[in-house]
């Protein structure tokens, strides 16, 4: 059957994951956008910044793979919920005090969350797409995300100029919202329906 964008974006549940897909952009590119910046505030060197995103690669090198084994058979919504509660409190811990060591903790909190829900956030289109409407429901959240990670610094930028460290609790709120979209958006669809069923039925 035909398929177009439309059909993805008149599923209710699904607008509610790619609300949550979006915040989630928006949170994650702060890394590369007001991190820096928040690095350099605290006094800290380039060195501090680099080790942080070594940390990130190493650790994603490192258990991806295990990590992504073992979560592999908790329900999708529960494993991306937990992802992105960690990727949360990641965030706000940048802003805590402390140090150093402060900050390599909540990058090790962000990674952690980054590696426990990122594949269960991306094999979702698929999942719940109906027949024949697959790669308009993944071409619409990789849209989506890729929106989220074009306007996220400049959100970040403009918030950082106005608030400073105070930017940090204010994506631990986008989280907390973002964790809402996603838990009214990522519910399985009913017994012996499809996405397609779901999406017509929200009309």
């Amino acid at each position: 059957p035909k398929t177009g964008y439309r059909i993805a974006l008149r599923d209710r549940r699904y607008v509610g994951y790619l609300v949550m897909v979006f915040v989630n952009a928006v949170i994650y590119v702060q890394m590369t956008a007001v991190l820096p910046l928040s690095v350099k505030h605290a006094g800290h060197g380039t060195i501090v910044y680099s080790s942080l995103f070594s940390l990130n690669a190493g650790l994603v090198i490192a258990f991806e793979l295990l990590i992504t084994k073992f979560v592999q058979t908790w329900p999708p919504r529960f494993t991306v919920m937990t992802g992105f509660a960690l990727l949360g409190v990641g965030m706000v811990g940048f802003g805590l005090p402390g140090g150093v060591p402060m900050l390599l903790a909540a990058m090790l909190m962000v990674t952690l969350g980054e590696m426990v829900g990122g594949p269960s956030v991306f094999s979702w289109p698929a999942r719940v797409a109906p027949e024949g409407g697959t790669g308009r429901y993944i071409g619409t959240m990789q849209s989506v995300f890729g929106l989220g990670q074009a306007v996220g610094p400049a959100i970040g930028v403009a918030l950082w100029n106005s608030a400073q460290q105070q930017v940090w609790w204010w994506t631990g709120a986008a989280a907390a919202a973002g964790i809402t979209a996603g838990f009214f958006g990522m519910r399985e669809p009913e017994a012996g329906s499809d996405a397609g069923q779901s999406a017509a039925a929200a009309e």
